[in-house]
C-alpha cells in the first residue's frame, strides 16, 4: 500500500523534511560564517586604518620638527635680502602644504573609518537579524512538516491497522 494520503506521499516528504531541515541549516551556517569574515575584515581594516592614521600624524610631526629645523637654521644665518624672503616664503609655503595635505589626510582616514562603520555595521546587523528569523522559519516549517506527517501516518496506520480490526 502506498502511503499516500492527503495527496503526499509520506515517504517523499519526511525525505523533503529532512533536506530541508539539513539545507536550513548549512545556509543558516554559512550565513553566519560569511558575517563572521565581514566582521573580521572590517575590524582589520578598521585596526589597519588606526594605525595608518596614528604613523601619519607621526611622519607629519617628523616633517614639521625638519622644517622646524631648517627654520631655526636658516634664522642664525645672517642672511637678508630678497633671497633670504623668497627662502622664508617657500620655506613656510612647503610648512602649509605639509599641514594641510597632513590635515586632508587624517580627515580622510577618520572620514573612511566612519563609513565603513555607519556602511558595514548596519548591514552586517540586518543580515544577522534576517539570517536568524529565516533559521527560525526553516525550523518552523520542518517541524510543522514533521508534524503533518506524523500525524499522517497515524492517521493512515488507524484507518489500515485499527479501523479494519475492529470491523
Amino acid at each position: 500500500m502506498s502511503q499516500e494520503l492527503l495527496g503526499a506521499d509520506l515517504g517523499h516528504l519526511e525525505v523533503l523534511a529532512t533536506a530541508y531541515e539539513s539545507a536550513g541549516r548549512e545556509v543558516a551556517q554559512r550565513a553566519d560564517d560569511l558575517r563572521g569574515r565581514l566582521g573580521t575584515a572590517v575590524s582589520s581594516f578598521q585596526t589597519t586604518m588606526a594605525r595608518l592614521q596614528s604613523e601619519a600624524g607621526v611622519l607629519t610631526m617628523a616633517m614639521d620638527d625638519e622644517v622646524a629645523a631648517v627654520a631655526n637654521h636658516a634664522s642664525a644665518v645672517g642672511w637678508t635680502g630678497s633671497n633670504r624672503h623668497a627662502f622664508d616664503g617657500d620655506l613656510q609655503r612647503f610648512v602649509g602644504i605639509v599641514r594641510t595635505g597632513a590635515a586632508a589626510i587624517d580627515d580622510g582616514i577618520a572620514d573612511l573609518r566612519g563609513d565603513v562603520d555607519r556602511r558595514f555595521a548596519p548591514v552586517l546587523e540586518e543580515f544577522g537579524v534576517t539570517v536568524r528569523d529565516a533559521a527560525d522559519g526553516i525550523d518552523s516549517n520542518t517541524s510543522g512538516m514533521r508534524t503533518t506527517i506524523t500525524a499522517q501516518r497515524d492517521r493512515l496506520d488507524e484507518a489500515a491497522n485499527i479501523g479494519w480490526s475492529s470491523a
